[in-house]
């Protein structure tokens, strides 16, 4: 890899800003996902100009990956066009992106954001629904498109929130064999809920999200109501309405909402502040309640919880079966 300093000089001879190779502070460097990647070397660096301007410097190594790397900041300046903040990025000739070669190195430059993370709340998610509408928005109206599906989005049994083959590995733990019945009862439930979901996903367009719509994305500036969005790293093409609800099922888990009665009607609220900024059809009303099911009856913290050795109850095993029975049914 690249000295820091050598890669600062060379992204400043591509785009000529007066970048400092010897004032920088690296982020972050280590293991990171995209897109295109499920793991890939990623170095995060803040750079400062002669100007006193900051900057993002990110290098992706061991990666060959341009093309999608191009349609994600593609897609981040098409929102920032339509009066959605995202951080410039810069161009390397005619690409925002650059790839040294001999290197296996994919860099990108853009404007740093000074502001702080937007802590979720109860209050704040409302506004994340509403932001996230308006990328939708434009997505949709743009028909834009990266070239990557979104698969961890688009099939219930291999999303992030679900875990729904999480689950049925699971079934050879001793506290489950016990409660078989039950457990063969969910199984059932879920594999249903599965398939009509997969049908409805099936009827739905699919358009550019950014993919990681999280608290680590978004960010406030100064003491101003504006937020901005970055990192687009897992910007992909998802069915909208998957979208919006893989991702308010974490924004409400992570509000700390204790029972399954207080999930529902918050995701039923959060889909309805959504649907004030972007109409949404009957499939997709329809696709939006089966998985806030699914996402709720393989709660992560729950199936953590199962496939820990922490529980030694019988009885509490069949309590979490029965949460997950009645997320299926409610």
């Amino acid at each position: 890899m690249l000295e820091v300093e050598q890669l600062i000089s060379m992204v400043d001879n591509l785009v000529d800003i007066g970048l400092k190779s010897d004032g920088y502070l690296i982020l972050f460097y280590g293991n990171a996902s995209t897109a295109e990647y499920r793991s890939c070397k990623k170095i995060v660096i803040k750079i400062s100009s002669y100007s006193g301007k900051q900057y993002i410097l990110k290098g992706y190594i061991g990666v060959d990956a341009s093309e999608v790397f191009e349609r994600q900041l593609l897609f981040s300046e098409l929102l920032r066009e339509n009066n959605i903040n995202t951080p410039q990025h810069y161009k390397f000739d005619s690409n925002y992106h650059y790839k040294a070669k001999d290197d296996g190195l994919i860099v990108t430059l853009e404007d740093f954001i000074d502001g702080s993370l937007v802590e979720l709340a109860k209050e704040t998610i409302s506004d994340y629904a509403v932001l996230m509408a308006k990328t939708h928005v434009i997505s949709e109206l743009s028909a834009f498109k990266t070239g990557r599906p979104a698969k961890w989005y688009n099939f219930s049994q291999k999303n992030e929130v679900i875990r729904f083959d999480k689950f049925l590995k699971m079934r050879n733990c001793g506290h489950l064999n016990k409660h078989k019945d039950l457990c063969d009862k969910i199984v059932e439930k879920s594999e249903n809920l599965s398939g009509l979901i997969n049908e409805l996903i099936c009827r739905l367009p699919q358009s550019a999200v950014h993919g990681d719509f999280s608290q680590s994305n978004i960010i406030k500036e100064g003491h101003s109501r504006q937020y901005y969005i970055i990192d687009f790293d897992q910007a992909a093409d998802c069915n909208l309405i998957s979208d919006f609800v893989l991702q308010s099922s974490l924004w409400i888990e992570s509000v700390d909402v204790q029972n399954d009665y207080g999930f529902f009607r918050k995701a039923e609220s959060l889909l309805k502040t959504y649907s004030s900024v972007r109409s949404i059809s009957q499939t997709e009303a329809e696709l939006a309640m089966l998985l806030y099911k699914m996402s709720r009856a393989f709660f992560y913290k729950r199936i953590n919880l199962m496939g820990s050795n922490a529980i030694e109850a019988s009885d509490t095993y069949r309590e979490l079966l029965e949460q997950m029975d009645n997320c299926l049914t409610l």
